[in-house]
């Protein structure tokens, strides 16, 4: 049991399953040139349903329909005041090959999703700025306990790691990042656990939940951070 869960957008004794929210980690972000601050990651605990990547069957992600509804109609169900606590974020976009992700452990794959993507010939687009986002397949790797980081993500599925994974939906589910060396493919979990694409194209509709930080002046107010007593902030 991981202590992650943060409501947010409700005052409820009891906070309703679609204000739960899970903290994936704190991390930097560039702010100016030569400035960085810490902001805390979250992605929705439940899914918002099973949607495509793209209804186009494209993987560029700043003209995905998942991008679109994500930063327009997911955005709008929060109010002004929670909307002011999300930050906008320069998202990783550009994606890497099936050998530079899924056969790599979690460290090695955020280099080569977040800190030196390779977009490969069908995109040129590496970076995307606004509010909401999709996890990373990285970031899957890490919600293992650490006994499971040096295994290779494509090899998830194993049930000493799954069991042991706190992001794991049992269910398809989709990521940010692209398969650099093919224009229609995104990297997804899949039901067994691990990380893959397995010829599903962007237009097969996976579950998705929102990853989104936030802005580094909320503050920490209560809560332990289960999920009958999550953290609020103000």
């Amino acid at each position: 049991s991981v202590n992650n869960y943060i409501c947010l957008g409700s005052d409820a004794a009891t906070c309703p399953d679609d204000n739960l929210y899970r903290i994936i980690g704190v991390f930097d972000n560039k702010v100016g040139e030569n400035q960085t601050e810490q902001r805390v990651k979250l992605i929705k605990s439940t899914s918002v349903g099973n949607k495509a990547w793209d209804s186009n069957n494209k993987n560029t992600w700043s003209t995905s329909s998942l991008n679109t509804y994500l930063n327009n109609e997911f955005i709008n169900i929060f109010d002004e005041i929670i909307k002011g606590k999300i930050a906008e974020t320069t998202w990783k976009v550009g994606g890497n090959t099936y050998a530079n992700i899924a056969n790599q452990p979690a460290k090695t794959a955020y280099q080569n999703e977040v800190v030196e993507p390779v977009p490969g010939q069908y995109s040129t687009e590496i970076d995307y700025k606004a509010k909401i986002g999709l996890m990373y397949s990285s970031d899957y790797g890490f919600a293992a306990a650490p006994s499971a980081w040096t295994a290779n993500l494509g090899t998830y599925n194993g049930e000493a790691i799954k069991n042991v994974n706190w992001m794991y939906l049992q269910s398809y589910e989709w990521t940010i990042s692209r398969l650099a060396d093919y224009y229609t493919l995104a990297f997804n979990v899949i039901g067994s656990g691990n990380v893959g694409v397995y010829e599903y194209n962007a237009t097969c509709e996976n579950a998705v939940r929102p990853v989104f930080y936030l802005s580094s002046s909320v503050n920490y107010a209560s809560g332990s951070g289960s999920a009958t007593d999550p953290i609020l902030v103000n």
